[in-house]
């Protein structure tokens, strides 16, 4: 009889406890519910909880001094120049001759050429492709023969198959590069993070392009790149 009354009592403790924890379980289920369908909002998980932290104290494009360089800096030049060093990929630095990078690195995966559009439409560029990075070269003016590609003017990163001087590639986070180069020299509505000079009409450095919280894309060298010459694409 007293076993019997101690399974008894031992039920109805762990009754009450199950349904004081499915009430809890329902409540919290009854907010994330009410978050994805009431309000529209995401449940937010643990990672984007320490995504936005990592985020927060990052600069941003609004941020008062990216602002004016966008609207009101009048075509000043704003930033430094970047060293030979840090202009280098895969052991070739920027202003390198296409035979220089065929003698270090050998013969391409594959080369093309590409006509620029906009302010220096027709120019023909010649890109050498080494898998995730490619090498720009400008052509001796007036000449559109491979035999005539000059100098490396651009370097594009599309993948970890190349690294940064300073130890950044493609899939790294803008945490890591706001690490590796402090704050940027200026920051696009598009989070593109640029390091190096900029003149009234053309920008020399380095564009970290992002998703937002990670770098999908890395350039090196001359132009604005993803937004033409004009600050009012910014």
């Amino acid at each position: 009889m007293k076993k019997l009354v101690t399974r008894v009592v031992l039920a109805l403790f762990v009754a009450n406890v199950a349904s004081t924890s499915m009430a809890v379980e329902a409540s919290w289920l009854s907010k994330q519910l009410d978050n994805l369908f009431g309000t529209g909002e995401t449940v937010q998980t643990e990672a984007d909880r320490q995504r936005a932290e990592e985020m927060r104290d990052l600069p941003k494009y609004t941020d008062a001094e990216y602002e004016y360089l966008r609207t009101g800096s009048n075509g000043i030049r704003f930033g430094k120049p970047l060293s030979k060093s840090e202009l280098t990929v895969a052991g070739i630095p920027m202003g390198a001759h296409v035979n220089a990078v065929i003698k270090s690195l050998g013969k391409p995966s594959s080369e093309d050429i590409e006509y620029k559009k906009g302010p220096r439409r027709g120019v023909p560029v010649y890109h050498l492709h080494y898998g995730g990075i490619t090498y720009n070269t400008q052509f001796t003016p007036f000449s559109n023969s491979l035999s005539d590609a000059e100098y490396v003017s651009q370097i594009t990163i599309r993948n970890r198959d190349g690294i940064t001087a300073k130890g950044i590639s493609v899939g790294d986070t803008l945490k890591q590069v706001y690490n590796a180069y402090g704050k940027p020299t200026f920051i696009t509505k598009k989070n593109e993070w640029f390091y190096g000079i900029a003149y009234p009409d053309s920008y020399h450095g380095i564009w970290f392009v992002s998703d937002g919280y990670k770098v999908t894309k890395i350039k090196l060298g001359d132009d604005t790149f993803e937004y033409g010459r004009y600050k009012d694409t910014f």
